[in-house]
């Protein structure tokens, strides 16, 4: 059998230059699937206005000389963008390990690894671990918490729990499940106001367990189409229902997709992360792992939303 040489010594790079890894953290919101349902607001620095604008009155009697009816009105609300550092340091030697491990598992024990490959295998990894945060934070974040990862910024239910606008349906249930999923969920359907209930984009967002329950009380009413069918979309009446991975148990949010909102500065510091090997800097055998970027969810009129809770 050939051998081939193992090449992934990142500290054969100058390290002065830093190696930059680009498409991080846009890799980590790709694989956030529920925000990226939300309405995205990119290049956000510091402090983001929300704006609906809305007609008014735009209908009247046809006359000679009609009469204005007005511009309508801009409802706005501003948020606060929350930076959040990424830093770390990790032991090459486990690196090294544990990405020759994936190679060899994926049938590529004889090639040879470049640090591009090492890099994007570390990029890769990382993204997969900050998107899973990510959707936790998006929903469950509280500043005033003390578990990582909720206290880096507040999310959509602590914003929705404060919100006197917002529809609230109480929880009748605890924990839902499969034997009461239905009656909850028709709860928070007859809660939606007649106006927004023609809205296309309209959507009710289910934390994952009423979504597995609602899963099972669906497959004991058709029992084939779900036995035989994988990865079918879900809807409520004629609501699409998303699974939001990072809500809280027993949740819902009814809402427009646009009325969400993520916001982040994808467009400059979301670009790269950088890689810092440290052998011929302290002698140590590890990576320095660090970057910077703002993230934050919110929704811009809470008299639109349905907040099961």
């Amino acid at each position: 059998m050939k051998n081939s040489k193992l090449m992934f010594d990142l500290t054969n790079n100058s390290t002065s230059e830093p190696i930059l890894a680009e498409g991080v953290f846009s890799a980590a919101l790709l694989q956030s699937g529920t925000i990226n349902t939300f309405r995205q607001i990119l290049n956000a620095k510091d402090k983001v206005k929300l704006g609906i604008h809305g007609f008014g009155d735009v209908l009247q009697s046809s006359s000679c000389n009609p009469s204005d009816q007005g511009a309508g009105e801009l409802t706005e609300k501003e948020v606060d963008v929350a930076p959040i550092d990424v830093y770390m340091t990790l032991c090459q030697r486990t690196l090294e390990q544990s990405f020759l491990s994936n190679a060899m598992a994926n049938g590529s024990n004889n090639a040879q690894f470049l640090p591009s490959d090492f890099q994007a295998y570390l990029g890769d990894k990382l993204a997969e671990k900050i998107a899973s945060d990510l959707e936790v934070i998006a929903f469950q974040g509280d500043t005033g918490a003390g578990s990582y990862p909720l206290a880096i910024a507040d999310g959509i239910e602590k914003e929705l729990g404060l919100d006197s606008d917002v529809i609230d349906v109480a929880n009748g249930a605890t924990p839902v499940d499969s034997t009461n999923v239905i009656d909850e969920m028709k709860k928070v359907y007859d809660a939606i106001p007649t106006a927004l209930a023609s809205k296309p984009d309209l959507a009710m967002y289910v934390s994952s367990n009423i979504a597995k329950a609602y899963r099972i009380a669906l497959a004991a009413a058709s029992a084939e189409a779900f036995y035989n069918q994988k990865d079918l979309e879900m809807s409520f009446l004629d609501v699409e229902v998303i699974e939001a991975y990072g809500m809280s148990d027993d949740k819902m949010i009814v809402a427009q997709k646009e009325n969400l909102t993520l916001m982040s500065d994808l467009v400059n510091d979301f670009s790269d992360i950088r890689i810092i090997p440290q052998l011929d800097l302290t002698g140590k055998h590890q990576i320095v792992v660090s970057g910077h970027f703002k993230f934050k969810t919110s929704y811009a009129i809470g008299a639109d939303i349905v907040f099961y809770a």
